[in-house]
């Protein structure tokens, strides 16, 4: 349990530091302390609220910290989902080689891969034409609005950007610090039922993991509380594991995974307020 919680730790360093590099491409830039701290009071919200207020309130951190536009972040992030669905994708093609997968579950491996043909498709078009689409778009909003006509030049822009900087020989870091998120998130469901003496393999581990990514976009409780534990239980039942044996993993994986970001959250905000209190 220790090292799983390790490996979550881990897993947070990396995610700030391709942040990091998105941000500044292609060597990495600015205050990474800045970009540790933004990723995980956004993750402490995440799990806090029912909804992705998290994504808003890093995007706000690292602008005001770093003195970075906010659209600029705001296209980083958007970067960063879209790599982690061509990772996701990756992930499913290797389960589809290597594990007999349920029915239910080969159809969700279908949606992931054309999912990830989409962002593929989207990183591509918007880095290599995404100039022009919008000068056409801008130039039919700015009959209407001038100011629409600015805001969209200028966000699409950013989002230009980010997109030529992803396909960019020199930024190639950024691709491998993808794969390795997905390898240390793999690693801690794999640790974990070395806690729980489940003699299940890597395979299923990564499995568990797309299973619970794919699993928490529709967001309906804070902290996806149910859904992960209901992922988890389908995932491990389908291998073999008594039921009540996977409840109490999905429970104890839950609290290693997102307690350890709300307990990180809160130390920084509180770390951050005493920072901020005047000296009497």
């Amino acid at each position: 349990m220790l090292g799983a919680t390790v490996l979550v730790v881990a897993t947070v360093a990396v995610g700030a530091e391709r942040w990091r590099r998105l941000a500044y491409p292609p060597r990495g830039g600015g205050n990474y302390r800045h970009f540790v701290a933004a990723l995980v009071t956004g993750q402490m919200l995440n799990v806090l609220l029912p909804i992705r207020l998290g994504e808003v309130a890093r995007i706000y951190l690292i602008s005001r910290d770093q003195g970075l536009p906010a659209g600029r972040v705001a296209a980083t992030v958007v970067a960063e989902r879209l790599l982690d669905v061509i990772a996701l994708a990756v992930g499913v093609s290797w389960l589809l080689l290597h594990l007999a997968l349920p029915e239910w579950l080969r159809a969700s491996a279908g949606a992931i891969l054309g999912a990830a043909a989409v962002a593929i498709g989207s990183v591509t078009a918007i880095a290599w034409r995404g100039g022009k689409l919008i000068g056409l778009i801008e130039g039919r909003v700015s009959l209407v609005s001038a100011r629409a006509a600015l805001f969209l030049r200028r966000y699409g822009d950013f989002a230009v950007e980010q997109m030529r900087s992803l396909l960019q020989p020199a930024n190639v870091m950024v691709w491998w610090l993808t794969a390795a998120l997905v390898v240390l998130a793999a690693a801690t469901n794999w640790v974990l039922f070395q806690a729980f003496e489940l003699p299940l393999s890597a395979s299923v581990a990564l499995l568990l993991f797309v299973a619970l990514q794919v699993g928490g976009i529709p967001v309906a409780t804070p902290g996806n509380v149910g859904v992960v534990h209901l992922l988890t239980v389908w995932i491990l039942t389908a291998f073999g594991v008594d039921r009540a044996v996977a409840l109490a993993y999905a429970v104890v994986l839950h609290l290693i995974a997102s307690g350890s970001k709300v307990i990180a959250g809160v130390a920084l905000l509180m770390v951050r307020r005493s920072a901020a209190a005047p000296i009497v």
